[in-house]
């Protein structure tokens, strides 16, 4: 191969000096310019845990340059709508060649066609592979929190949400639980409950927990995140209704964060601080955050008097130290620490499964 590459250079070399002597002008040879808009019209696939997650640059190519995307095949655009959800789903319907003409040349125009493209997609409906069946939710007020009850027969389970989310949090755990009496509660302020007129702190949602559970009867309470913290909040106060406490991703007070989590929730209160001097929706953004960045504030010396069977869970990754998880379990006599392995916080949406699983193992403990 490097003989026949030498000869081929030589014979070039000649082939030049010849039309030299001629009077004919050689240019030098140079390799052609890299075409971006190929390369950027080239599709990747790649797999991220158990999603198949298709990226495709072949829309790229109207903005770096003046030429319509390479279509994607029909097999991957059906995969792209049938398993990803409407984002990819919109991507890959803009990637046809049908939304190529749409899309346009411009930059601009193209921006904004394809936000109103992905906003038309949003509609495509997403598979869930968890859902095992169709449970319909009985939507009722209790001691002025709405409340969404799911089965019936089981023991009682009060499910408590996170900060910013509300009941439909807990829609891919749900039917998994099956066999239990769900009562998801929707904190003051979040979903379709109203801040009403008395503060807004982890102290204030603990007692609006407390009436609830005064109506409702005693139950298994299961908080995660924000939730956690105001069950423990209530079982310091007033366990009497409360039979077991599951807390998933909870924390004692705010340096159970870790540094980064906690300095990034912090400049989001502080913005939103700033902007809530002129605007009332900012000002409650920034009373949501300063949920999580002020409070709660929790003695673990009070959880030692606790006499109510108690399962710690947190992810392997969770936005909570792993030691500060370890100090919760530690403070409550008898409780059973539990780390959810390659996870992170989020753990009602992306381990439903193994929650379920714990939370069934807990109650028959129990019974």
């Amino acid at each position: 191969m490097g003989k026949r590459k030498e000869t081929n250079y030589a014979k070039q070399r000649h082939g030049e000096k010849e039309l030299a002597d001629r009077g004919v002008r050689v240019d030098p040879v140079t390799s052609p310019p890299l075409d971006w808009s190929r390369v950027a019209g080239r599709k990747v696939a790649f797999v991220a845990g158990s999603q198949r997650l298709v990226v495709t640059l072949a829309l790229l190519p109207p903005l770096l340059a003046r030429r319509r995307p390479r279509p994607l095949s029909s097999s991957l655009r059906t995969v792209c709508l049938r398993n990803q959800g409407p984002f990819v789903g919109g991507l890959c319907l803009l990637a046809s060649r049908r939304r190529a003409a749409f899309l346009g040349h411009q930059f601009r125009s193209g921006c904004l066609k394809l936000f109103l493209v992905l906003l038309l997609a949003w509609h495509i409906p997403k598979p869930n592979a968890i859902t095992v069946g169709v449970m319909i939710a009985d939507v009722r007020p209790v001691a002025g929190l709405t409340a969404e009850f799911r089965g019936k027969g089981g023991p009682r389970l009060v499910l408590l949400h996170g900060n910013g989310a509300d009941a439909r949090e807990w829609d891919k755990m749900q039917p998994l639980l099956g066999d239990f009496e769900t009562v998801a509660l929707e904190a003051r302020g979040h979903g379709r409950t109203p801040v009403g007129s008395r503060p807004w702190t982890i102290a204030e949602m603990a007692t609006d927990l407390g009436e609830a559970l005064h109506d409702l009867g005693d139950a298994i309470v299961l908080g995660f995140s924000d939730g956690a913290n105001v069950a423990m909040e209530l079982a310091i106060r007033n366990p009497r209704n409360i039979r077991g406490l599951i807390l998933v991703g909870g924390n004692l007070y705010p340096s159970g964060l870790r540094s980064l989590v906690r300095m990034t929730m912090t400049a989001a209160w502080a913005f939103y601080a700033m902007l809530g001097l002129a605007s009332g929706r900012a000002r409650r953004k920034a009373q949501q955050w300063a949920l999580m960045t002020l409070e709660p504030r929790i003695d673990p010396a009070a959880l030692h008097g606790l006499d109510i069977p108690a399962l710690v869970v947190a992810g392997q990754r969770d936005v909570i130290r792993t030691s500060h998880t370890a100090l919760i379990a530690r403070s409550i006599p008898g409780a059973c620490l539990v780390t959810v392995p390659r996870s992170g916080h989020m753990l009602p949406t992306t381990r439903p499964a193994e929650l379920a699983r714990l939370v069934r193992g807990f109650a028959d403990s129990l019974a």
